[in-house]
Order: C-alpha cells, then sequence, then structure tokens
C-alpha cells in the first residue's frame, strides 16, 4: 500500500500533489478521515501494518534508538536545536525544523512507507525509524501547529492538548511525545545514553548544532554540542575526478577535536538504492581525531556502526533497517572507494598540518576485524590505501630542508635514540634529512606504521639500525665521550666484532687504540698508577672519570680484555 493509494481512498487521483489542510479544525478533520480510512482497510492489511509497528521496537537492541531517529528527522527537516525533556510519565523531544506535513502523518502511521524517498540527500530510509520507540510505548503523539494526533491504537487518531512549558519549545517547534507507563524510563537513563552517544554523534550534521536535556524546571542536564572553525579548503582527487574538499575543525566540551574533511563528487553511476532515490552528486566526509577521544564510528548522518580504526566516515550509506550497521549493497561498496580517496588525502593534508597527531589515525593490520561485513571491507580498503597512497604521497617539512617525501629521509633504530646525532644518522643513511622529531608521536605508533608500510613495498625512511651505526666509531672526529655511547649500545646487544676491530678507545694523547685482546697487556684508566703504570701498559682514558660508588671499584667489560677504571 503506498501513500498514493491510500490518498486516492480520499477521492485524490494516485500520484497527485496532495493539498495540505488549512486551519485547525481543517487538520483535525484531514487526521480523522485518515483514521477512518485506515480502519475500512483489509483486516489482513490493517494486522501487517500494526504488527509492522508493533515489532518496530524490537528491530534494534538500543531501545533508544528512537531519540537519534528523531535526531535524524530533525537534521533532514533543517532543525537548529533539539530538546529532551523526561518527565512524570512522558518523553518529550521537540525540534525547530520544517513543520509537519499531511504525507508525514502517512509515514508514521505506515511504518514501511517514507515520505523522504525522493530526497536524496535524506538519510532517513524507512518510516519505520521513528517507530523504535515502540520499545518505550505504543503510541507515539506529534504535536506542532494544528497538526495534532496519534499512532498507535487505533492507528490514526487525534491526539488530546497536553500542556507544554513555554521555555522547551517555540509556537513553530515539532514536540514528539512518549506516554510511559511508571517505570518504564528515567532522566538518567537518557543521560546515560547521550553520555555513550556523546558530542562526536554530532560531527557530520549540517544544521543540527545542538542536542540538550534539560529538567523540569528548565535546567540543564545534559548537552551535547560542537564548536566549529572553518579551515583552508583544498583540491584533490575523487573517483577519478578533481574535488573541492571544505575543512574545518569540531571541538567538543572535554576537550576532544576533529578535523574534518568533506566534499561532493558525482554518484556512482549505473547504481541504483534500495527505496532511495540517487541524485547526480553525493557527499562525502571523513574526521580525523584531534585528541583525546579517538574512537571510530561509520556514520550515515549520525552514528550507524563503530570501526577499530581512529577516524570517523559519513557518507549517504544504506543502512539496515535498525541502523545499526550497513547494508551490503553495490551502492555501499561503491561510496567506499570514494570514502578511500578522501580519507587518503585529508591524512595526507593532516601530515603536512599536525603530523604528530596523524599517525593514530593510520590503520595497522592489528585493527582489522576477522569480519565480513561491510565495515571491515572498509577498514582493509583504508588500509591499503595508506600503504598505497599516503605513503607515496606523504611530504613532510623538515626544517633547513623544505618538504621531502619519506624516501628522502632517515631514521634510526630505537636503540640509537638520543646515542647518535641527527646529521650522522642522515650521513650513514646517505638521505637528505632525518625524520623530524615534531613529525613523531609519543607513543610510537609511527615506528608501528612505518614497520608495516616497509613489509608491503611503500614509501619509508631509511632506517639506521646498530651495525650501521658502529660504523661511526671509525670516524676520527667524534667525542671519546660520542664513542662510548655508541660502544655502550654494542656492547649492550652483545654486538662485538665492529668494537673489537674499530680504533674507538681514545688515551690522554689523542692517540686511538682497538679494544685490547686477551693476550695484550694494556689497560684504560682514569690516571696512570700502580702496577699498570710501573709495566707500562696503563694508557690515561680521555673520557672524563666515572664517578658516585663505581668510581671507587675496577669494572670489567663483556669485551675480553678491556679493563676500564682506576688501575691499582
Amino acid at each position: 500500500m503506498s501513500a498514493d493509494a491510500l490518498f486516492s481512498m480520499e477521492g485524490i487521483p494516485e500520484g497527485a500533489v496532495v493539498p495540505e489542510p488549512e486551519g485547525e479544525a481543517a487538520t483535525e478533520a484531514a487526521v480523522e478521515r485518515l483514521g477512518r480510512r485506515f480502519a475500512r482497510l483489509d483486516g489482513q492489511v490493517r494486522h501487517a501494518l500494526r504488527r509492522t509497528r508493533d515489532h518496530a521496537g524490537n528491530l534494534s537492541s538500543d531501545r533508544l534508538q528512537g531519540l537519534s531517529e528523531i535526531v535524524q528527522n530533525a537534521e533532514d527537516l533543517g532543525a537548529t536545536d533539539v530538546r529532551i525533556l523526561t518527565r512524570g510519565q512522558e518523553l518529550l523531544v521537540a525540534h525547530n525544523g520544517s513543520p509537519v506535513r499531511l504525507p508525514d502523518v502517512l509515514a508514521l502511521a505506515m511504518p514501511w512507507l517514507t515520505s523522504k524517498a525522493e530526497q536524496a540527500e535524506s538519510t532517513g530510509r524507512f518510516g519505520i525509524g521513528l517507530m523504535t520507540l515502540q520499545s518505550l510505548s505504543p503510541h507515539l503523539e506529534v504535536h506542532c501547529g494544528h497538526y495534532r494526533f496519534r499512532v498507535g491504537d487505533p492507528d490514526i487518531a487525534v491526539a488530546r492538548p497536553f500542556p507544554l512549558p513555554d521555555w522547551f519549545a517555540g509556537d513553530t517547534w515539532t514536540v514528539l511525545r512518549v506516554p510511559l507507563e511508571p517505570g518504564v524510563l528515567g532522566a538518567d537513563e537518557v543521560d546515560a545514553w547521550l553520555a555513550e552517544w556523546g558530542d562526536s554523534a554530532l560531527l557530520f550534521l549540517g544544521s543540527v548544532g545542538s542536542v540538550t536535556h534539560l529538567d523540569e524546571q528548565g535546567r540543564l542536564r545534559h548537552r551535547l554540542a560542537l564548536d566549529r572553525e572553518t579551515g583552508e579548503p583544498f583540491k584533490t582527487v575523487v573517483g577519478g575526478q578533481s574535488a573541492d574538499v571544505e575543512t574545518g575543525e569540531a571541538r567538543a566540551g572535554d576537550g576532544s577535536r576533529w578535523l574534518i574533511c568533506r566534499t561532493t563528487v558525482p554518484s556512482p553511476s549505473g547504481i541504483t538504492r534500495s527505496h532511495k532515490a540517487v541524485g547526480s552528486t553525493t557527499e562525502i566526509a571523513v574526521a580525523l581525531p584531534l585528541g583525546p577521544d579517538d574512537a571510530g564510528r561509520i556514520y550515515a548522518g549520525l552514528p550507524v556502526a563503530d570501526t577499530a580504526l581512529s577516524l570517523c566516515i559519513s557518507a549517504q550509506f544504506d543502512p539496515i533497517a535498525s541502523r545499526q550497521a550497513l547494508d551490503d549493497t553495490l551502492w555501499n561498496r561503491a561510496l567506499n572507494e570514494l570514502v578511500g580517496d578522501l580519507w587518503t588525502a585529508a591524512a595526507l593534508w593532516q601530515f603536512r598540518r599536525d603530523p604528530a597527531r596523524a599517525w593514530r589515525a593510520v590503520p595497522l593490520p592489528g585493527d582489522m576485524r576477522d569480519s565480513r561485513d561491510p565495515v571491515a571491507a572498509l577498514e582493509r580498503l583504508l588500509l591499503d590505501c595508506a600503504r598505497a597512497g599516503v605513503s607515496h604521497g606523504l611530504v613532510l617539512d623538515v626544517p633547513g630542508y623544505g618538504p621531502l617525501g619519506l624516501d628522502d629521509l632517515a631514521v634510526e633504530d630505537e636503540t640509537l635514540v638520543g646515542v647518535i646525532t641527527e646529521e650522522e644518522i642522515s650521513r650513514v643513511a646517505e638521505r637528505t634529512a632525518v625524520l623530524p622529531k615534531v613529525a613523531r608521536d609519543e607513543d610510537g605508533r609511527w615506528r608501528e606504521v612505518l614497520a608495516d608500510w616497509e613489509n608491503h613495498d611503500s614509501a619509508v625512511p631509511v632506517t639506521v639500525d646498530l651495525y650501521d651505526a658502529l660504523r661511526l666509531l671509525d670516524d676520527e672526529t667524534r667525542s671519546p665521550q660520542a664513542n662510548i655511547r655508541l660502544a655502550a649500545v654494542g656492547l649492550a646487544s652483545n654486538i662485538y666484532s665492529s668494537l673489537l676491530s674499530s680504533r674507538w678507545l681514545v688515551d690522554s694523547s689523542g692517540g686511538r687504540h682497538r679494544v685490547p685482546r686477551p693476550a695484550e697487556p694494556a689497560v684504560f684508566t682514569d690516571a696512570p698508577r700502580g702496577l699498570g703504570a710501573s709495566l707500562g701498559f696503563s694508557r690515561e682514558s680521555r673520557h672524563p672519570p666515572p664517578r658516585g660508588p663505581a668510581a671507587q671499584r675496577r669494572e670489567r667489560c663483556p669485551v675480553p680484555g678491556l679493563l676500564v677504571g682506576p688501575a691499582g
């Protein structure tokens, strides 16, 4: 049964534009007529409609899913503000979007009918969305202007007026009322739901700026909102075509921040959507976390599914009916490819702006879930995009050198951090410069990402390991102190070959020596004295003597024949 078919029962030709009633009496009469027509439907049809509506509350495992559906509808209607009030035995939700029209009444009464099928830009798919409120109550009332109607049993009926605080909603606002049985829902549960949903739920909304939960005196209980700042746009290629990307930063009250990049591109050609129009263009967006909230989500306007990756993605995805997962459709797969291109460009943009934070958004194999669902497919696609696209396109601003790609850079092994200089790292690696410290995150994820990229033929810096670095012991320009630090790392790693073959020990005269072999009577001390000095095999070390309690005892190094400490 379509909306047009039902309207034709009122003498309106199927496919014709439905006239909007004027005035309170006419609007009430139109609702009553619809109710009577529903009552005359074939018994099996009415039974099927009621069963569908009654079971809508079981679609989602989240019994407050209906709240997100209201926010989504408010967004589609251009609302800027959504307010929630839990009082006594009712839940009230109000928004200031476009007012209710007669086709909207039908969409609520017929759960699988959508009033937005021809609106390609809207994210709602079925009229079933608001009916998930059946998990709270068998009835839903809508009050907007002259419209006052209840959906439930009977199917459509005129609702009675009820007292509403002036501070809760304006005269032109839409108010949805859910009657509740005692103990079904409390304000604390709504607060907890909003807290779990989080400010990031609003990341990709274009009009709704806040969702506010108020108490019965109008005081604030909980509020979701984001402060937004427009950034610098850039151009990239998405789906093989040039695209203008808008950027901005969103900030939540807890300090969480996101870089948001969005663009509008031609829709995938030759692909249709189920029960939804396809426009000539489609909007896609990604948000990279800037800390501290880095939870990943997939959105179809509002959150639909979680992802193990540290990023948020929005597109005109087709969700399943419960809106708790993505449907496995050709349309969604085509959108994934477009998202991959935009995400690659956004990651490269973030690496130029704040590289240390950018590593967190780069996928790693350990982030992938062992699943075949559409979200897992998107995660694997982005992992490939990081390896093939981000690694080769990544450019970092290196002080003194300007923008350089990863192939022009070098990095030191973890064992060499603070042991050799940046100049030595680049010299040993024969690269222009070293990956700047400002481009490294404190958690060391950058090393994990580069290790993964190196294993998949991606662009990476040259890594200087300990074996490479020990060649520096032959550099006569290095200070004895620098050689001692480097040699200590070699000793700790049980690497003796380079230590034994290089002249890295320096005496007080500046002479350079290899490590004494076991058969060679030689000892390096802080001062020549005692038997070693008398027999002539004591050499005065050029490096500073050890301090503290260790200076009072002789220490034997792991290299045979080298004795370091005061000679007695």
